[in-house]
């Protein structure tokens, strides 16, 4: 930096505060990001500003409003909740919904933990499902499904006790371009594009139930892709198909094409089909 005084260059150096990068000047903002910015300019002014909240009404009905217990100069616009005219809650992220009859949001954890009825995280990919909760970790960028969790893409359809789906960050395009040259060299990954919002790996706990046109897999665990549809289970594998069994440790499935094959020693029964006379 340089200044000019009475006819003397002087010059010095001092740190300078690079500015966060945000919408230019005529770039229109989300609803979500009006109702952060009011909440943060409001907030010096509302002493109880934790607990209160403000509104945002939409034409159908529904409701955009800031999470409970998140003080309004932290408020972010991913945090902005969506209520439906009935009562439901929509939580948008990335492209993502999560929906629940309630939700409360955890500031330490940075997660949102949805409860109710019909429980579903809906995304580009699929449906994710649960019966008891629907967590979304946004720090981690991790939705969880717990008790009778299922993933359903298209006709492929995983269920467990708990399924873990991993987000893609907006900062992994570096990782999300290596990815689309290699969906572009593996003809079962074609069709689903890679990027932010999109769910990169599911992982299964407990229970793992995978339904096939030919066969049923049975595991303890597992873990699935869905730019592939190849998933990986193990322990005490089982796969049944009509009347025969076959056990052993770990199981690789396809489910786009229904091909399925058994890792390492493998134990069954095989029954030879019946002739007609």
């Amino acid at each position: 930096m340089t200044h000019v005084v009475t006819g003397r260059v002087w010059h010095y150096r001092r740190d300078v505060r690079v500015p966060q990068p945000g919408p230019g000047i005529g770039r229109a903002l989300t609803v979500q990001q009006q109702l952060a910015c009011a909440l943060r300019i409001l907030a010096p002014e509302w002493q109880e500003n934790l607990s209160g909240h403000l509104t945002w009404a939409n034409d159908d009905g529904s409701m955009w409003v800031n999470p409970w217990g998140v003080w309004w100069q932290e408020v972010r616009a991913s945090q902005i909740i969506r209520v439906d005219a009935d009562g439901n809650v929509r939580i948008t992220a990335d492209g993502n919904q999560a929906l629940g009859d309630k939700a409360v949001y955890y500031v330490d954890k940075q997660v949102f933990v949805l409860v109710g009825n019909n429980l579903r995280l809906l995304s580009k990919q699929g449906t994710l499902t649960a019966r008891d909760s629907l967590e979304y970790w946004e720090g981690r960028r991790l939705a969880v499904a717990r008790g009778d969790a299922t993933v359903v893409q298209q006709d492929q359809r995983i269920r467990a006790d708990i399924l873990t789906a991993h987000i893609a960050d907006k900062q992994a395009s570096g990782a999300g371009e290596k990815a689309k040259k290699a969906e572009s060299k593996t003809p079962e990954a074609k069709g689903v594009p890679q990027g932010a919002g999109q769910i990169t790996q599911v992982d299964a706990f407990g229970n793992v139930h995978i339904s096939l046109q030919n066969a049923i897999v049975r595991g303890d665990t597992g873990v699935y892709t869905p730019a592939n549809g190849v998933a990986t289970i193990c322990g005490n594998v089982r796969i049944t198909s009509g009347n025969n069994q076959l056990n052993g440790k770990c199981a690789e499935v396809n489910l786009k094409t229904g091909i399925y094959r058994l890792t390492g020693r493998a134990t069954g029964l095989v029954l030879p089909e019946k002739k007609d006379r």
